[in-house]
This record gives C-alpha cells, structure tokens and sequence, in this order.
C-alpha cells in the first residue's frame, strides 16, 4: 500500500507540477500563435492596400491628358509673369487696351489666390470677349468685380480714342497651389 500511496502522491505532484509549470509555457504558445495571426491578417492588409496603391497607380496613368489639364488649371507655383502676358494677350487680341496694372496680392494657404487690379479701356463687346477669353483659358481665372466709367461727350479736336472710350476696372483672380 505504500507503493500506491506514494504512486499516488508523485502523480498528484507531477500533476500539479505540471500544471503549475507546464499551463504558463502552454498559454504563452497560444498567445505567440494569436499574435503569428493577427500579423499574417496584418500583412495581408498592408498587402492589400499597396495592390490598391498600385492599381490606383496604373488608372491615373490612363488619365495623364486630364491630369495635365488640371496641373495647368492650378499651377504649383504663382506664376505672375505668365498670368500677366496671359492677360495682355487676350487684352490685344479681343481689341482691349491695357492701360494700368495696380499691385497684385497673393492670399490663401493651401490653395493661393492671386488678385490683380487691372484698367482696361475698350468697347464693350470687346471687354465681352476679353472677359470670356480669361474665363474660358485652362488656368482658373475669376473676374470679381468690374466698374466703369465714361468719359463725357464733348466735341474736342484733340481728345484721342483712349479718351473716348469707356475705361473699365477689372479685379482678376487666378488660383494655384
């Protein structure tokens, strides 16, 4: 009987042991399996959305003609000088004379809005297609506010066409990042 009594008690402490010493290991393997899942589902999600990267990446390739439009639409940099010869081209070819360029200002953070105050002295159908000719050009251009003024009708000898025209003034503004 004491052979089982202590067969007895070494298995009750191998048991015990065992769970004592052997259930913590065993716990901590069940939690490096958890984790080895979650970072395969991790990694199938990263590689997921790099394959949407790409493929997001090969559509805009396709669509480089309407990409290119709105790069020109909203220059990077505010290029004054273009938008100047810009202006003054379409000035000249709708018959509009340019005749004063006020100092521009440039405001806004992320999206700039450059405003230039112009004069301008012409008909008015031709500061009709001036007008139409800025807003119909690739870049952005808004024409906010306009005011004119008449000179009075008075038979002079000297008085030029300038003078005899409506002088108009013009706040344009153009936007770029």
């Amino acid at each position: 009987m004491p052979k089982i009594l202590i067969s007895g008690i070494i298995l009750v402490v191998v048991l015990v042991g065992g769970f004592f010493l052997i259930w913590p290991e065993y716990q901590k393997w069940q939690d490096l399996i958890v984790d080895a899942a979650n970072k395969k589902a991790e990694l199938e999600a990263v590689k997921e959305y790099f394959s949407s990267l790409e493929a997001t990446s090969e559509e805009l390739k396709t669509h480089q003609e309407a990409l290119a439009k709105i790069q020109s639409a909203l220059p990077n940099d505010p290029s004054i000088p273009s938008l100047m010869n810009f202006v003054q081209k379409s000035a000249l070819e709708n018959g509009i004379l340019l005749k004063k360029v006020d100092s521009f200002s440039i405001t806004g953070e992320s999206i700039k809005k450059i405003t230039i105050p112009v004069t301008v002295v012409g008909a008015y159908s031709s500061l009709k297609g001036f007008i139409s000719s800025l807003e119909k050009s690739a870049r952005i251009i808004d024409i906010n506010v306009i005011t004119f003024s008449a000179k009075s009708a008075t038979k002079e000898s000297s008085s030029t066409v300038e003078e005899e025209l409506p002088s108009f003034n013009l706040s344009i503004t153009a936007n770029s990042y």
